[in-house]
C-alpha cells in the first residue's frame, strides 16, 4: 500500500498504469453506464465519485488490459484498505 495524491491504494499490478473506475450512482442515468479512466497518479480527481475501480493499462483512451482484483471506491477511499489505513494513520 502506498499514499497517491494524498489517497492510499494498493500496489499495482505490473504494467498497469491507469484506474478504470464504473459509475455507481444509478440516479442521474439508470440505462447508461458512466466510467473514468484516469492516471494512476491523478487518483484524488475521483473524490466525491462512487463505483468500481480497478487497474487497467491504457494507451490514447482505450483499455488495452484489465486487471484483477476490482476494489470498491466509497468516494474517498478504497474499502478493502480500510483495516491498513486506520492502521497507517494511528502510527504517524
Amino acid at each position: 500500500m502506498r499514499k497517491v495524491s494524498g489517497v492510499y491504494i494498493p500496489k499495482p499490478p505490473r504494467g498497469a498504469d491507469h484506474f478504470l473506475l464504473d459509475v455507481v450512482d444509478s440516479s442521474c442515468c439508470p440505462n447508461q453506464k458512466r466510467k473514468a479512466l484516469v492516471k494512476i497518479q491523478d487518483i484524488d480527481v475521483l473524490k466525491g465519485t462512487k463505483g468500481t475501480l480497478k487497474f487497467v493499462k491504457a494507451s490514447k483512451g482505450k483499455v488495452l488490459t484489465e486487471f484483477k482484483p476490482n476494489y470498491t471506491w466509497n468516494g474517498n477511499y478504497i474499502e478493502e484498505l480500510e483495516e491498513e489505513i486506520k492502521l497507517k494513520e494511528s502510527e504517524n
